[in-house]
């Protein structure tokens, strides 16, 4: 046997959390509490495990999810977005909502329509995941579980892969995962193989409840303990009754909505077919009821293409149930049964028109002509619809609802079968607004489960000894008063199984077992027998236990995909200076504004630290402007508590670049910063004052007294602001606007540096009613990215010279869209320009364009990023480029990627992340 294996020392219940995937969001407006949803953070649990796991960091002790508000809560919200709009591996590909929808909407198998099915995918995707376990590097796993392009996304999973096992001989592929819907348990297992031409995928997960299983004492009703799994295949149960000769099952396609047949077992063992079971039904009707008559059985068919009705059989002996043999046919109409019920030697049948409405309700005191004829009589004739009747003594309790408001018609006990809603000896024994999800006798009283037709939540379970005030009062007592609504209750030898599930996320909130009756929902002699969130399909007394059916799909895995971990880095970048002798970052934290320091890294490698990085700045202050000035760096700092100015220092070498060493101070002065550019071996300075409006434009012919003094020159002493100030060849371009207003002010050329807003040699170039996003030299002309006052890109434009920057003359424009720019830089003999849509606020893309032209795509251009995430700084960086992207829907970063050949900004072959 040829085995390949590797693991990773993530151990779920070491490094998983404690408490199960299932959440509730409260949002509020106004302090006001709006509503509330039932949610799961899987994949935001993922990543907050690994944050924890790579900082050798154990998970809180916490059984019990996170409260809405609180640390935990907003943690694994905020990293469930993370997960939700990373990338794949590297952000040139879908995020993970994206991709999730992508193969969702793909065949189990490859057709002509669509070649690449799920398994072919997952088996492109596995070698990352192999690679990264081999490393020692656990790795998040998408899990695609449903199918359609329709279907919820949320209905998928999310889990972390902590180790492989992959047997050559049988093709057999074994994941160990950590489930978060499955804490603190390390058994947690994927298993797949692949198959066929397609690589078609054969996958199961083995905390699956899917199948049914026997349990001779009423515990593990789930499996485990001395229960047996009497059916594993991955068919749902339409319906499924104990009856004299066994156990009949009527199973269905899950895919095909089609049935699978019904089959007879004489021991609760092998439900779907094998051992002493036979198969006692194959044709093409859906069951829509199974109701045990004497010593046979009743079934209810309907045609599962049109929702009609298919007749009701009645077999004596629970074989042939679909007509043959002894049984025989006891209806054929159009009437669809809510409720087939046996009632003292007879049948009570309630019927649904294809309008909707109620179609009256049958009493048949021979098990014949279910709908009226012979000696059968109509016991109710309203348009009321039926959520169940119950057998009570010698009468019947009719639950009513109705179905034009969905709202309850109250619960009617008929002591003689007659006059089922009202009338006669019939009394009303609840007239609440509660619907009935069910209703069981038990010891000579009756079980009513009640739940809000408005919310779809449970409103609690009654115990009624004497059938009367079934929503309490008189002597009925609450037995379960929680809001998960309840899919089965079954009486037993052994008490009372009752099983809950969540209706805003259909999954289950457990099984229960009640020895008294009481507590239905955990509490007193009361224990939890099952903990999954796999819906129960059936639950069934049969002899001495219970047999009960899970639903399919729930933990189904049709293929898998490998999760880019992106870190909870709350460092954004403020800006970047790139050359040969290396890259430095200036980092702030998104969560409170205050400065991350400043790092330098002379490989372009660990930009935030690590490696051969070196922190040349730890400060408080935040940074400004960061601009390479000959061999050294100009930064100029502010204080990010009061908005105010911290100076700004020239270093000669990079290194104390907030003072120190070699380093000078270049002013100390009230004002702030809106612009510095070198120029003509010296550096202009565009400051503005506390009143945010403009403080003058210095030019210092040596970097020092940057404000003015010594031999430094005012070359601007008016009030407007500076948009951008960019030295060409032509001489220094400057945008102005009108801080009191924020229009714009024009722009304008000085060949010499002096007089930037007007006078001397120097020209206006534009004046216009736009406002630039970014102008950029490229050769010996100028880009200019402008937008106007709706918010929307106003166009970019290439002026050969410098002048016309918004149109006319040699101008021409190169794009003429309406998405915005947040950033443009020559990359190489290229350029790249990032675009966003200001509407969305998310990414429209990175483009590469060879020669200034068709900067949105066209041409020679090339789209080499298509990612959601903005940019918060691009800098050209040795023959590549270096690119800080940022999620806008919460504001923090999503790391830096160092790309070699300006081809892969966002990750990719010949790039890198490096932050």
């Amino acid at each position: 046997m040829t085995v390949r294996s590797a693991s990773t020392s993530f151990v779920p219940s070491a490094n998983g959390f404690h408490f199960s995937n299932n959440f509730t969001l409260r949002p509020e407006l106004f302090g006001k509490n709006l509503a509330s949803w039932d949610m799961g953070f899987c994949g935001g649990m993922c990543f907050a495990a690994l944050d924890r796991y790579y900082r050798s960091n154990p998970p809180p002790p916490d059984t019990q999810p996170p409260i809405d508000g609180s640390a935990l809560f907003e943690e694994l919200f905020m990293r469930q977005l993370d997960d939700l709009f990373s990338g794949g591996y590297g952000y040139t590909t879908q995020t993970t909502l994206d991709k999730v929808m992508d193969w969702q909407r793909r065949p189990d198998a490859g057709h002509v329509g669509q070649v690449h099915s799920v398994g072919y995918l997952t088996k492109q995707e596995w070698p990352e995941v192999r690679r990264s376990l081999r490393r020692g590097d656990p790795v998040t796993l998408a899990v695609i579980r449903v199918r359609g392009f329709f279907a919820n996304p949320s209905d998928n999973h999310q889990v972390v892969v902590t180790g492989y096992h992959y047997d050559r001989d049988s093709g057999q592929l074994t994941v160990s995962i950590y489930d978060p819907n499955h804490p603190n348990d390390d058994s947690v297992k994927i298993f797949a193989a692949f198959a066929g031409r397609d690589n078609n995928i054969a996958a199961w997960q083995s905390s699956a409840q899917s199948g049914s299983f026997l349990s001779p004492d009423g515990n593990y009703p789930g499996g485990g303990g001395t229960s047996s799994r009497a059916y594993a295949g991955q068919c749902d149960v339409d319906a499924m009754v104990a009856t004299g000769a066994g156990m009949v099952t009527a199973l269905v396609n899950p895919d095909t909505g089609r049935s699978w047949g019904i089959y007879l077992s004489p021991n609760g063992q092998h439900l779907g077919g094998g051992g002493n079971t036979i198969r006692v039904y194959d044709g093409g009707g859906r069951v829509n009821v199974m109701a045990p008559y004497k010593n046979g059985l009743f079934t209810s068919f309907f045609n599962s293409s049109t929702g009609r009705e298919w007749g009701i059989y009645y077999s004596p002996d629970c074989r042939n149930v679909g007509g043959g043999g002894n049984t025989i046919r006891v209806y054929q109409g159009a009437g669809l049964p809510d409720a087939i019920v046996p009632f003292d030697g007879g049948v009570l049948t309630a019927y649904a028109g294809e309008s909707g409405n109620g179609w009256g309700i049958y009493l048949s005191p021979d098990g014949d002509n279910l709908g009226g004829g012979g000696s059968t009589t109509k016991v109710y004739d309203g348009p009321a619809r039926v959520d169940g009747i119950a057998p009570y003594k010698h009468g019947a309790l009719t639950a009513f609802y109705n179905p034009r408001n969905d709202r309850s018609w109250g619960i009617y006990f008929s002591p003689d079968g007659q006059n089922l809603g009202g009338g006669g000896k019939t009394e009303l024994v609840y007239s609440g607004a509660g619907r009935v999800d069910t209703m069981v006798p038990y010891k000579g009283g009756v079980y009513t489960a009640f739940y809000n037709p408005r919310t779809r939540r449970s409103w609690g379970i009654y115990f009624s000894p004497d059938g009367r005030n079934l929503g309490g009062g008189g002597a009925t007592q609450s037995v379960s008063a929680g809001s998960g609504r309840v899919d089965w209750l079954a009486p037993f030898f052994g008490g009372v199984l009752t099983s809950f599930y969540n209706p805003n996320q259909d999954k289950s909130w457990g099984i229960y077992r009640s020895t008294s009756g009481t507590d239905l929902g955990g509490g007193g002699s009361t224990t939890r027998v099952y903990s999954g969130d796999v819906r129960v399909t059936g639950m069934a007394a049969f002899k001495r236990g219970v047999i009960t059916a899970f639903r399919s799909g729930d933990e189904r895995v049709r293929g898998f995909f490998p999760v880019t971990y992106v870190q909870p880095t709350k460092g954004r970048v403020d800006a970047i200076s790139a050359s040969n002798a290396g890259v430095i970052t200036a980092f702030y934290d998104s969560s409170n504004g205050k400065s991350w320091g400043i790092y330098r890294s002379p490989d372009g490698h660990s930009l935030g630290g690590g490696g051969s990085t070196q922190v040349v700045y730890s400060g408080e202050g935040r940074v400004e402007a960061l601009i390479p000035f000959r061999k050294g760096l100009v930064v100029a700092f502010y204080n990010p508590r009061n908005e105010r100015p911290w100076g700004i220092y020239v270093s000669p070498d990079g290194n104390n670049p907030g003072g120190g060493g070699s380093t000078w101070s270049g002013y100390s002065g009230p004002a702030r910063v809106d612009a510095i550019t070198p120029f003509a071996n010296g550096l202009l300075t565009a400051f503005y004052g506390l009143s945010r409006r403009g403080w003058g434009i210095y030019l210092s012919p040596d970097g020092t007294k940057l404000g003015g003094g010594g031999s430094t020159q005012s070359v601007y002493d008016g009030h407007a602001r500076v948009d951008a100030m960019v030295a060409f060849s032509g001489g220094v371009l400057t945008s102005f606007y009108n801080p009191d207003n924020g229009n714009p002010w024009g722009i304008y050329l000085s060949p010499d540096g002096l007089h930037l807003g007007g006078g001397g040699a120097t020209e206006s170039v534009y004046s216009g009613q736009a406002r630039p996003d970014a102008i950029l030299a490229f050769g010996t002309g100028v880009l200019t990215a402008l937008y106007g006052r709706s918010g929307k890109g106003w166009g970019i434009y290439l002026s050969p010279d410098g002048r016309n920057l918004g149109g006319g003359g040699n101008t021409l424009k190169v794009y003429s869209g309406t998405a915005r720019v947040d950033e443009m830089t020559v990359c190489g003999a290229d350029v790249l320009t990032a675009f966003y849509n200001h509407a969305t606020t998310r990414s429209n893309g990175i483009y590469l364009s060879t020669d200034g032209t068709n900067l949105g795509g066209g041409g020679r251009t090339v789209r080499v990023y298509d990612g959601p995430y903005r940019v918060d700084v691009m800098r050209a960086y040795k023959s590549g480029v270096v690119t800080s992207f940022y999620n806008a829907a919460n504001k923090r970063s999503l790391g830096l990627y160092v790309s070699t050949d300006c081809q892969r900004p966002g990750g990719g072959p010949n790039a890198f992340r490096a932050y």
